[in-house]
């Protein structure tokens, strides 16, 4: 089971480090920085660029080409899912 407060504080930390416009969402390149940092800082299991890709692609359902921090947040949860 993941904790959902440490599944919120990672995803606002992440978010706010990869949110370098200050858009208030992630395009692909602040997407693939998020995911470095928190496969770095929080000992996740790495993705491959495609599986980057892949996983940016679905989470950015309306086509908008970014990710707001509600869809990062249900990434992260399954980040840690995976690496429990």
């Amino acid at each position: 089971m993941v904790d959902q407060e440490r599944v919120l504080q990672i995803t606002k930390d992440i978010f706010s480090f990869a949110d370098t416009d200050g858009s208030g969402a992630l395009d692909r390149d602040e997407f693939k920085s998020a995911i470095a940092k928190m496969i770095t800082d929080h000992g996740m299991n790495a993705i491959t660029e495609d599986q980057m890709n892949e996983e940016f692609s679905g989470l950015d359902v309306d086509g908008s080409g970014t990710v707001d921090e509600n869809e990062l947040q249900a990434f992260v949860a399954k980040l840690l899912s995976a690496t429990a």
